[in-house]
């Protein structure tokens, strides 16, 4: 079985989601398994105990080893694409693709990339977690279509795993704050 994901991907996935939840002033939670194939959940929490947390968006993550500039678009897997056409009519939130470059953090909502239609299959490459010879089909979209969301320095930060600031996001973070708010 090849590994996709390691404890290095999963620790740079939780500061790209607690980054991105803290921008937007929300809460998060990390995909510890792979029901819906993506990596976090942004919400908005609730007011009151008898209203449920309301997801407001998906998030797929990806590290790259290269500069925004490097490449004129980034790809993602056609898997990634086939769960967002299951999954958005029924829950309706947007899902982002959100690729950290090593010098840029930059987002693409997924129907807009199926609607660009880049189809492509990949190449062989050894740069890829997966053997050589294993290709699919995937989808390219223009780097200069992603929107930015972080400051180079944030980016690089984030990418090499420097970036520490703590929020009231994420499930440690969220429970230890409804602690307080209890024994206050």
């Amino acid at each position: 079985m090849t590994l996709y994901v390691n404890k290095d991907d999963g620790a740079h996935e939780v500061r790209v989601l607690d980054y991105i939840a803290q921008k937007k002033n929300r809460a998060w939670v990390k995909q510890k398994e792979v029901k819906a194939s993506f990596d976090g959940i942004i919400y908005k929490e609730a007011d009151h105990e008898c209203v449920k947390d309301i997801p407001e968006a998906m998030l797929e993550i990806r590290r790259l080893s290269c500069s925004k500039d490097d490449y004129p678009s980034a790809m993602i897997s056609y898997t990634k694409l086939q769960n967002w056409q299951s999954l958005y009519p029924v829950i309706k939130i947007p899902i982002f693709f959100v690729v950290n470059w090593n010098d840029a953090l930059g987002m693409a909502n997924i129907e807009d990339i199926f609607m660009h239609g880049d189809m492509r299959v990949s190449k062989p490459s050894a740069n890829r977690r997966n053997p050589i010879d294993d290709r699919e089909i995937v989808f390219h979209y223009p780097v200069d279509q992603f929107r930015f969301i972080a400051s180079e320095q944030d980016a690089k930060r984030l990418w090499n795993g420097e970036f520490v600031e703590q929020t009231t996001s994420g499930t440690e973070t969220t429970e230890s704050k409804k602690e307080q708010e209890v024994s206050g």
